[in-house]
């Protein structure tokens, strides 16, 4: 039981993560200013109008995957079975790698530490958590 919470906060986590992004992408831009800020490479004056529209569709797409992603996170907390064990590793290393590499390519240190961050409590739950077809053999 202790092991479903878990993956449910990490998903609930990961959606309002992506809620913030859609959130600084329409009805709060000034949030949108407060993620530029965490960069040391631009700032808001450096980007302009045209690049902080940029910023804010981009946050929309993101903060869309991200809250897809929360919801399919917590899918499994449910119905966690075999073959998601083999695949959501996969899925998990290959974002954390693909991200981690496009933002320290770009000066985005900060996101590879907020991708660790995510790493390892998704690693975390995902080793800790036990099949539909191991509960079922304890039974």
């Amino acid at each position: 039981m202790a092991r479903k919470v878990m993956i449910l906060i990490l998903g609930c986590f990961v959606a309002a993560t992506g809620l913030f992004f859609v959130l600084s992408a329409t009805a709060f831009p000034t949030l949108a200013e407060i993620s530029i800020f965490l960069s040391p490479k631009y700032s808001v004056a450096d980007l302009g109008e045209t690049g902080m529209i940029f910023v804010r569709s981009l946050s929309a797409v993101l903060g869309g995957l991200m809250i897809c992603w929360g919801i399919t996170i917590m899918y499994f907390a449910y119905h966690f079975t075999r073959k998601a064990r083999l695949f959501l590793p996969i899925a998990i290393v290959a974002w954390f790698t693909t991200d981690s590499i496009g933002s320290l390519l770009n000066d985005l240190h900060y996101n590879v530490i907020l991708n660790a961050v995510f790493l390892f409590f998704g690693l975390m739950v995902l080793f800790l958590s036990r099949t539909e077809e191991q509960l079922e053999e304890k039974v």
